[in-house]
């Protein structure tokens, strides 16, 4: 029995020794170049097509990422910043000094961690009373402060963001108080509040890659927080280039936000959006390397049809060599 066995094996192999012997291997290459050339250029063209999809699908994506973002940081600060009712009420106008520093008193402590301090200014500038802050520093001097002339001037409330060491980026803001008789400005309120929770927000912020960065940027381009914590180590730093060139452009264009590819040198290939902060000049953006699209599942898939579809061609070249052989050679002799 084992003889046979054995025998069995050796005409087996003897007949895919002589099968292999009488291929025409030419013949097969030709009918293998002939569906190969088409079907690699179909391939081509689709890695080609499908690597463009993905970028857009890549970019839709930061552009949303970036418009829900200054979405909800439009909502916190929204909610945060009550200062201007509060100094619109009429217990408030007309109260005195100390009436005023208990209603801010009641307002901070109604939103604890967000005002850091409110100062009370009169109109020469001169800090007159404070809510909350460091009571051992002097009373400051307001007079030259950029954002105390524009209130003093009646212009809209214009921020300016302030990093203090070991503490979240501080919000500055100023706002007139209307006069009891509806004359001259009684003063200025200058409200410190701290952006915590939007720096928060950024920095955990549900990312797809470790290379995806986020980040929030003042008017003038400086960093007000990140997902990496560069704003802590380098406090006062500015926004790559890529950033600040698509913060311009949206801004020029009137766009509210918008996404696009940004060229970094001679290799390196940026995705980047950025979306407009309501009722600011604050931008939220997001961006990854472009190189991050080819990790993706789908192409790794792709590559297994094609070499699937490469290998069917060959095994079907074999098998229409071996048809053309015993239907028209074969009966021919």
């Amino acid at each position: 029995m084992e003889r046979l066995m054995v025998s069995m094996k050796d005409k087996v192999w003897y007949d895919i020794f002589n099968l292999m012997r009488g291929l025409n291997y030419k013949f097969i290459a030709i009918v293998a170049a002939l569906f190969l050339f088409p079907f690699m250029a179909l391939s081509i063209h689709f890695f080609s097509v499908n690597r463009d999809l993905l970028k857009k699908d890549t970019l839709n994506y930061l552009e949303s990422r970036s418009k829900i973002t200054a979405s909800i940081i439009g909502e916190i600060l929204d909610y945060s910043y009550a200062i201007p009712d509060i100094l619109r009420e009429e217990s408030f106008v007309k109260g005195g000094l100390e009436k005023r520093k208990e209603i801010l008193g009641k307002l901070s402590a109604s939103l604890p961690g967000v005002y850091y301090q409110i100062s009370l200014v009169n109109r020469a500038g001169k800090e007159i009373a404070r809510v909350g802050g460091n009571k051992k520093v002097p009373f400051a001097d307001f007079s030259k402060d950029e954002v105390f002339i524009n209130a003093v001037k009646g212009g809209d409330s214009v921020g300016r963001v302030e990093h203090l060491p070991d503490y979240p980026p501080i919000l500055i803001l100023a706002e007139a108080i209307p006069s009891p008789d509806q004359g001259q400005k009684d003063g200025i309120a200058v409200t410190f509040m701290s952006l915590a929770r939007v720096a928060e927000l950024i920095k955990q912020g549900r990312r797809t890659s470790e290379e995806e960065d986020g980040g929030l940027i003042d008017s003038g381009g400086m960093l007000i927080a990140d997902s990496e914590g560069t704003y802590l180590a380098k406090p006062g730093m500015l926004a790559g280039e890529e950033i600040l060139r698509l913060a311009r452009d949206l801004s020029e264009q009137g766009a509210h936000s918008g996404a696009r590819e940004a060229p970094l040198g001679k290799k390196d290939v940026w995705l980047v959006s950025a979306a407009e902060v309501e009722g600011t000049q604050w931008w939220a953006y997001e961006k990854e390397p472009a190189s991050v699209i080819k990790t993706y599942k789908s192409v790794s898939w792709a590559k297994r049809i094609i070499a699937g579809g490469i290998l069917l061609i060959l095994v079907f070249s074999l098998l229409t060599e071996r048809l053309a052989f015993f239907y028209f050679f074969k009966k021919q002799s």
